[in-house]
């Protein structure tokens, strides 16, 4: 990745907090499944709003499971045998011990970014990074798609019916930076919980491992039938020296495909005192508005505020020049 040149304000601030928020727009898809209600009929996972709109949503521990999958992919692809990247393996379940990972946060990243617990060693991790998944803007939209599996022996085939929905996501993401790479090293004598570092280099290479995902994210289940593209096509990230999310459901999109602006820019300037530094970001060709976006909150919070495309933004988090431990 090229170096990218940074401003003053990106090189000298300070922070130990980043809130990640985006919106995807995911066609005649079935993301996270709910399972068999009865019947024939796979069911999307849903929630009723207070207006009595009901929302699709996809689980964090789904989402976790495809940044896994793409991470395992990368290496493949690159021959990337890095040792600070690799993945956990697996424990089976026994008697004893509900399945786990090794539970090992100095080897294995998913180990240090997402936690793990694990009943047969006793161990747990609370995770760095946390996320509530992605929920649908609007309405469900629901439709539902009949499928048949064919008999090549026979005309007796298998019917079975899917709910689909086209809509738009959105998803966010905390990660506490002071937390990752901290690994247990037992406890001291009074009880108390021992602490040790990764290095500063481990540390920044895997939250740039992170964002790759992120910036390529693609919600893999379901896809032999309901290939979409789920990808970011807005992205706020805002960085914060103590720990609180800022932009949350804030993230709006219309249904004319405009953003709406009014309530980004207040929650902005609500937390203006903590933040430390932000970026909203888009396709062009995503949001219609992005002119008027531009104008209003670039440059905002004595321009600690960048608005750019969603290619720029790209660049500049994972250039080896921006560094998230400082």
């Amino acid at each position: 990745m090229p170096s990218v040149e940074l401003t003053d304000i990106e090189k000298e601030a300070k922070f130990s907090f980043v809130e990640v928020t985006f919106l995807v727009n995911a066609e005649r898809s079935i993301l996270n499944a709910a399972g068999n209600s009865g019947g024939n009929l796979t069911e999307l996972k849903k929630t009723t709003e207070i207006d009595g709109t009901t929302r699709v949503f996809v689980s964090g521990t789904s989402l976790k499971w495809s940044i896994k999958a793409y991470w395992k992919d990368s290496l493949k692809l690159l021959r990337n045998n890095d040792p600070d990247l690799q993945l956990s393996p697996i424990d089976p379940k026994t008697i004893d011990a509900q399945i786990s990972s090794s539970c090992d946060e100095q080897k294995y990243i998913d180990d240090d970014l997402f936690g793990y617990f694990s009943t047969g060693k006793k161990k747990s991790r609370l995770a760095p990074i946390k996320t509530n998944g992605m929920i649908s803007i609007f309405d469900s939209g629901l439709a539902t798609d009949n499928l048949v599996r064919f008999s090549p022996n026979s005309d007796d085939h298998s019917l079975f019916d899917k709910e689909i929905s086209t809509n738009i996501f959105r998803s966010s993401w905390a990660i506490e930076l002071d937390r990752v790479g901290k690994i247990n090293d037992g406890f001291d004598s009074k009880g108390n919980e021992k602490l040790k570092d990764n290095s500063s280099e481990i540390k920044e290479k895997r939250i740039k491992f992170f964002f790759d995902a992120i910036f390529n994210l693609w919600q893999r289940t379901q896809q032999s039938n309901y290939l979409t593209n789920t990808q970011p096509q807005i992205m706020t990230i805002i960085f914060r020296k103590d720990k609180s999310l800022v932009v949350g459901n804030k993230l709006l999109i219309d249904n004319k495909h405009e953003l709406m602006i009014d309530p980004l820019e207040e929650i902005l300037h609500y937390h203006s005192d903590r933040i430390s530094l932000g970026y909203i970001a888009s396709h062009k060709s995503f949001i219609k508005n992005y002119d008027d976006v531009a104008k209003r909150l670039n440059g905002k919070l004595d321009n600690k505020i960048i608005v750019s495309d969603l290619k720029k933004l790209k660049d500049k988090i994972m250039s080896p020049n921006f560094k998230f431990i400082r």
